[in-house]
């Protein structure tokens, strides 16, 4: 069968779509079917809550016993992984707290807590955490004293200027935790000032019976949708959907839309939010008032919604990686414009590249760095780029996606 008709077999099974006819149209798969439909949600990294959703129509449809085996072994392996950085998160609570610095979880922490009805139903690697910016140094003391180590040099100053977490730390005991300041780069056109009214508008949750911090539900819409649309162009595929769907579930008449609508124009993220909303709406019919949608975005952009849609469901995509700006040169008609699309892809922040190599952001050895930057970058690119100017379909479709939604996102139609 062709992915497309699992694509659309997938989502309904997602939105719990009641009748006959889906199982009627489930009956109808072979086994090879089964076996691609769960490659699929396994690349889109929502195993755990497709499985959910699947097991009460394991007695009414045939499905291969080894395919929801494997899927009901990968949602206990997810439950017991949160369970375990739950364990972790307290830890850091407990530590950060007695030094008087505040915390508040972020992203798959929140939902899997919080939101989503079972803990195993959220799949995430890491604990993503807030502190204040002047609690960064002290909070990367703490962790290097619990153990964390980070593959790259921490040099708060700098990497706070344009990245809006420290570099990843890890722990002995497999836990990785991003320690975020911002939940925007500081220097994007979208970047977020208000960071008090983040935390003066945080709500209490209960995670392994201790008090944390977390986003307010309207907040917490709002940075899934940036999050998934700003920062990783639609990259993170099918899951992001899920977890606005999940929210608008779980907060019900708690959510002020009045008051997300207001902070989406304030913020000027319009154009993302819009996008997100509507994926989660139109594919797994998420109960977002439709009047939300056109008050955020009347001039509703149905090409840049098909495009986050083939982005969505071609994260694995081999061309996926492709640079937005040099996606984006490919299409230009301005030579000037394509000239600047190609000085930044090959001219990164120092930041970037020190990253890249592990130095210290504040070396000046960096600068030495970036003839080596252009060159890794060519051989990490050249596949796609010699398939772009062989009129490669694939390739020109996730060029032209990502040229329409950076158009779209960053209003330069």
């Amino acid at each position: 069968m062709h992915d497309s008709k699992l694509h659309a077999l997938i989502l309904r099974i997602l939105r719990e779509e009641p009748g006959s006819s889906l199982q009627t149209d489930l009956d109808s798969l072979d086994v090879a079917d089964w076996h691609r439909m769960q490659e699929i949600v396994r690349i889109q990294r929502i195993t755990a809550s497709f499985y959910f959703r699947l097991r009460p129509l394991a007695g009414p449809v045939s499905i291969p016993a080894e395919v929801l085996s494997a899927m009901e072994e990968w949602y206990r392996e997810r439950t017991m992984r949160n369970l375990f950085l739950f364990s972790e998160l307290r830890l850091l609570v407990n530590t950060l707290g007695a030094a008087d610095i505040p915390l508040m979880v972020l992203k798959g922490m929140h939902l899997a807590a919080d939101v989503y009805s079972e803990v195993g139903l959220r799949e995430m690697d890491d604990i993503d955490v807030l502190v204040p910016r002047n609690k960064l140094q002290e909070t990367a003391d703490i962790m290097l004293e619990l153990g964390f180590v980070s593959k790259e040099p921490i040099d708060i100053p700098r990497w706070s200027a344009v990245e809006h977490h420290l570099p990843r730390m890890f722990s002995p005991r497999n836990t990785v935790v991003e320690v975020h300041w911002n939940i925007t780069w500081p220097q994007d056109q979208y970047s977020l000032a208000d960071l008090d009214g983040l935390w003066d508008r945080a709500q209490t949750l209960d995670i392994a019976n201790v008090a944390v911090q977390g986003l307010s539900p309207e907040d917490l819409l709002l940075h899934l949708c940036v999050h998934a649309a700003y920062q990783h162009m639609f990259y993170t595929g099918l899951r992001p959907a899920c977890d606005i769907a999940a929210v608008v579930k779980a907060y019900g008449d708690k959510l002020d839309w009045a008051e997300l609508v207001s902070r989406t124009h304030q913020w000027q993220w319009t154009p993302g939010v819009h996008l997100m909303l509507r994926l989660a709406k139109e594919c797994l019919h998420a109960a977002i008032p439709a009047t939300v949608l056109e008050e955020i975005c009347p001039d509703q952009n149905d090409e840049a919604f098909r495009a986050a849609m083939f982005m969505l469901w071609n994260i694995e995509s081999d061309v996926s990686a492709l640079p937005r700006n040099l996606a984006r040169m490919w299409h230009r008609s301005n030579r000037t414009q394509q000239v600047l699309d190609i000085l930044r892809a090959f001219m990164p922040v120092p930041t970037r590249v020190a990253k890249e190599y592990g130095l210290p952001a504040s070396s000046a050895r960096v600068w030495g760095y970036y003839p080596r930057y252009m060159y890794d970058l060519l051989q990490r690119q050249y596949h796609a780029w010699r398939q772009l100017r062989q009129s490669d379909p694939e390739v020109r479709h996730m060029a032209l996606s990502k040229s329409v939604l950076m158009d779209w996102l960053y209003d330069e139609q």
